[in-house]
């Protein structure tokens, strides 16, 4: 159990850091920021910070979910039959020929 904490801790971290870097690589492209601007930024920062790990996880579950879903309504479609498969084209075809005879 503390292996799995100890691997969370850890990857929490790494991508803290990560998304730390890119932030302040993005912020120092800024040639003069306001102050208005810098706590705006630092207060984005830390929000993000610490629900990047929340909104990741219910990102994957709602693709998967998505994924699920689209996999059961699939499988529950029934087969094809090709025997009786038409495109339509020549019904709408006879049905106006009937049509523009009767008149």
């Amino acid at each position: 159990m503390n292996t799995i904490i100890a691997a969370s801790i850890c990857i929490f971290l790494a991508g803290s850091c990560y998304f730390l870097m890119n932030w302040m690589t993005f912020f120092h492209r800024q040639p003069d920021p306001s102050v208005e601007d810098k706590f705006l930024a630092f207060t984005i920062l830390i929000v993000a910070t610490f629900f990047w790990v929340l909104l990741i996880p219910v990102y994957c579950f709602r693709l998967f979910t998505k994924l699920f879903l689209h996999a059961i309504e699939a499988i529950k479609q029934p087969a094809i039959n090709k025997t009786k498969l038409t495109t339509g084209y020549s019904e709408v075809l006879r049905t106006d020929y009937k049509v523009k005879s009767q008149i």
